[in-house]
């Protein structure tokens, strides 16, 4: 005979291709079964045989079976071994296959395990690319990329360039790693109510808004620099966080989103960025004025926006920018507050200027309202939460990720909590008790740093029905990976 080629059998290397000496090289293993006996065996191989003298095989190791464009990449590159006696081309392995119908299915496949990976490791990888760029550009060249993707993962065995084409845009050998990070998350769906976004950076806002007066003169600062932030400021403003009793995960989210606001020479557009955690966490709706006091917030928020020649700014960051503006010019003593004295003496200059007619009374009303931590002073973000923009269904970046945070464990262990639940539901059902008892299990074998009401809030945005119970399978096939482009 003048060759055996066999499978079955992981090869002894644990590669995906074995070459018999003891058969004088004419007893070939392939295998390509991932995981096989639970050996952890990633890898696999494909043959390439057309006509001719000469067999080429290819070892890959991305865990699944990858499309076959990539393996013809592979074999372009020179990757490839070569059995004498054997062999084909990989143009003419790509002419055979071109019209394989399996391809789409497997880049789809590959595509989720990527986004995954990106997803389940984003918090580690933001910090890392951050690291290496200190103007906040979001690009990284492709030479630094991969050694950042190979320590933050522990993946060292992964063609992380390959990855990164398959599921970004690499320009002239640069990764947007801002982007492609931003892009992948974990979303929800019925029987999930689609607010639970906003419930989350509700919590995160309310937590920030009732900080002690260092992290608010922190944001202060922030404010009266028009944006400009430096490494070590936003260090210490990840550590008030802490102090907040932010979770690691929540402080992450917050840099995450600071961070994705970045300018040119590292600067940040501090006003957009705490604009839109205010639209994410709708506390504007809480407030529950009046109608006519309503109506007269609205009217003061555009007198403050409206420069001297009467025009009003048509961007959402102009607004943003511009409210920020006045704030910073009502805080006379820049500690980071406005109180009700300073508020009212800037905003009466204004009223005065334009001709705006205001009773006192009902301005002295709604500053009340505002006062949300009840100390007799508007903060930043309690100023934003009264007159910021008053959008609905918008997701913050801090939102999106701290949804990344709760649900991506749930997804990866979707299969492990369906057996669960056919143990401990009845008839495909679980009840509310029984689901937050399984999450909050979760998070802690998992080592997740999600405290309970963080999980709480999640449970109580899932739909029971009139019987207190849910079906089990369709609330975890409401977790899904998404890739916002």
């Amino acid at each position: 005979y003048k060759m055996i080629i066999r499978s079955h059998q992981v090869p002894k290397d644990n590669s995906g291709v074995f070459i018999h000496e003891s058969h004088f090289q004419r007893v070939l293993t392939v295998f390509s079964a991932s995981n096989y006996g639970h050996t952890r065996n990633r890898a696999g191989a494909v043959l390439v045989y057309g006509s001719g003298t000469q067999l080429e095989y290819c070892p890959m190791d991305l865990g699944v079976c990858p499309p076959f464009e990539i393996v013809v990449k592979q074999l372009s590159r020179g990757s490839a071994g070569t059995i004498p006696n054997f062999g084909i081309a990989a143009e003419v392995a790509a002419m055979q296959h071109q019209a394989d119908p399996h391809n789409k299915s497997l880049q789809k496949e590959i595509k989720q395990q990527a986004m995954a990976l990106f997803v389940e490791n984003k918090t580690i990888l933001w910090e890392n690319c951050v690291a290496n760029d200190s103007a906040l550009t979001g690009y990284l060249p492709m030479e630094t990329w991969i050694p950042i993707c190979t320590t933050s993962t522990g993946i060292s065995d992964l063609d992380w360039e390959l990855v990164t084409q398959l599921v970004a845009d690499v320009m002239e050998g640069n990764v947007e790693y801002m982007r492609l990070l931003g892009r992948f998350h974990v979303s929800v769906a019925e029987p999930i109510k689609n607010d639970v976004n906003e419930r989350i950076v509700n919590d995160l806002f309310k937590k920030i808004m009732k900080a002690d007066a260092s992290l608010h003169q922190l944001i202060g600062s922030f404010c009266s620099k028009t944006g400009s932030t430096q490494p070590m400021i936003l260090e210490r403003f990840a550590g008030m966080l802490q102090g907040a009793g932010l979770s690691a995960s929540e402080v992450a989210a917050v840099q995450r989103s600071v961070q994705t606001y970045s300018g040119d020479k590292g600067t940040v557009d501090i006003a957009a960025c705490f604009s839109a955690w205010n639209i994410g966490s709708g506390m504007r709706s809480e407030l529950q004025l009046p109608p006519h006091l309503d109506q007269l917030v609205d009217r003061l928020a555009l007198l403050m926006v409206t420069d001297a020649d009467g025009l009003v700014p048509r961007s959402p960051s102009a607004v943003a920018q511009a409210l920020m503006d006045f704030f910073v010019s009502a805080d006379r003593d820049r500690d980071g507050y406005m109180s009700i004295g300073e508020f009212e003496q800037r905003i009466m200059q204004r009223i005065a200027d334009m001709q705006f007619d205001c009773r006192a009374e009902d301005l002295e009303a709604i500053l009340r309202a505002a006062d949300f931590t009840g100390d007799g002073n508007m903060n930043f973000l309690e100023f934003l939460r009264l007159f910021g923009r008053r959008e609905t269904g918008a997701a913050s970046i801090a939102s999106l990720n701290m949804m990344d945070a709760l649900t991506f464990l749930i997804w990866l262990h979707r299969n492990a909590l369906a057996a669960l639940f056919r143990f401990i539901g009845v008839h495909g059902k679980v009840t509310r008790d029984q689901v937050f008892w399984a999450f909050s299990c979760l998070q802690r074998v998992a080592n997740g740093d999600l405290d309970d009401d963080k999980v709480a809030t999640l449970v109580d945005s899932i739909t029971f029905g009139e019987t207190g119970k849910v079906d089990a399978g369709a609330l975890l096939s409401a977790f899904k990976l998404i890739d916002l482009g």
